[in-house]
C-alpha cells in the first residue's frame, strides 16, 4: 500500500469514525456539501476530498482538521521526523530504543504549547517504565503530562491508562483501578477514537498478569466487539492474541487457538509486529 493509498484509508476511517460517534448518516452529514456518494467513497479511502470539501465536513463533524487525519500516534505540532521515529520505535515496541532516542532529543526545551510537552512526557514516560524499567521516572513524567493536558483532550485518557497500568503492575491497586476507571468514563463522553483501544488492552493486559484471568477475557472480548463495531483494526490483533492467552489460562483450548489464529491473521496480513506479554 503506497503511502498515499494509507493516507487516504486512515482519512476515511477517522471520518467515519467521527460521523458515527455524531450519529449521522452519510446523507445528513453531506447535506449542501457534496453528493452522498462521495462521502461513501472517502469513507471507503477510494477518494481524498478537496481542501474545501474537507473542511466543510470537518465543521459539521465538529473535527479540527488535525484531529481528522491523526493516526494512531499522538503527533507534536510540526515535527515530522520527531513523530515519524517514534512510530517506528512503538511499532516495533522497542521501547529501549525510544527511551535512548527521547533522553538525547533537545525537542521538549524547543515546545511550546502544553499539549505538544504533554505528548512528549507522554512518550517518555512509557519509554522509562517499557525500555527503562525505571517505575519513578515514568510516573513523573505522566503526572507531568497529566498536568499539562486539558480535561476533555483525547490523550488524557490515554496518559490516564498508561499510568494506571504501572501502578497496578507495581502493587499500587487502588491508585491504578481509579486511574483505568477515570480514563474509561472519559472515553465513554468523548468521540471514538482508535487511540483509545489501547486501554483496554492494557488494562486485560494487566488483570492478565494478575492471574484474574475471567476478568481479562471479559474485557478484551469486549474490546474485540468494540473495535470490530468501529471497523478498526488497530490493536485487533495484540487484543486477539493476549485474549487467547487467557481463554488457554482457563482451559478453552479450542476459542484459545481461534483467537490466536485470528491474531496472528491479521498480524501477517498488517505487517504488525505483536507486543510480547
Amino acid at each position: 500500500m503506497s503511502d498515499d493509498t494509507a493516507f487516504s484509508v486512515q482519512l476515511g476511517q477517522n471520518l467515519k469514525q467521527a460521523r458515527r460517534a455524531k450519529q449521522l448518516t452519510q446523507k445528513q452529514l453531506s447535506a449542501g456539501i457534496c453528493a452522498q456518494s462521495l462521502i461513501s467513497a472517502i469513507e471507503a479511502g477510494d477518494y481524498l476530498p478537496n481542501a474545501v470539501v474537507f473542511a466543510r465536513l470537518c465543521q459539521r463533524l465538529g473535527l479540527s482538521m488535525d484531529q481528522a487525519v491523526l493516526a494512531h500516534y499522538p503527533e507534536i505540532t510540526q515535527q515530522a521526523a520527531f513523530n515519524r521515529r517514534v512510530e517506528q520505535l512503538c511499532n516495533r515496541h522497542d521501547y529501549q530504543a525510544l527511551a535512548d532516542y527521547l533522553a538525547t532529543s533537545e525537542l521538549a526545551s524547543n515546545l511550546i504549547t502544553d499539549r505538544d510537552l504533554a505528548i512528549f512526557y507522554y512518550y517518555r514516560g512509557v519509554a522509562n517504565y517499557q525500555g527503562r524499567h525505571d517505575a519513578s521516572g515514568a510516573q513523573r513524567d505522566l503526572k507531568l503530562s497529566l498536568t499539562l493536558i486539558d480535561e476533555r483532550d483525547g490523550l488524557r485518557p490515554l496518559i490516564l491508562s498508561a499510568s494506571g497500568c504501572f501502578n497496578l503492575q507495581t502493587g499500587h491497586v487502588k491508585l491504578g483501578q481509579q486511574q483505568f476507571e477515570q480514563a474509561q468514563r472519559l472515553i465513554a463522553e468523548l468521540p471514538y477514537d482508535e487511540n483509545f483501544n489501547c486501554v483496554a488492552y492494557q488494562l486485560g493486559l494487566c488483570q492478565f498478569k494478575a492471574g484474574q484471568f475471567d476478568l481479562a477475557v471479559q474485557t478484551l472480548q469486549a474490546e474485540v466487539q468494540l473495535i470490530t463495531k468501529q471497523e478498526s483494526h488497530y490493536l485487533l490483533a495484540d487484543t486477539l492474541v493476549l485474549m487467547a492467552a487467557a481463554l488457554d489460562q482457563r482451559g478453552e483450548k479450542t476459542a484459545a487457538q481461534t483467537a490466536q489464529a485470528e491474531g496472528q491473521l491479521l498480524a501477517a496480513l498488517f505487517k504488525l509486529q505483536l507486543y510480547q506479554f
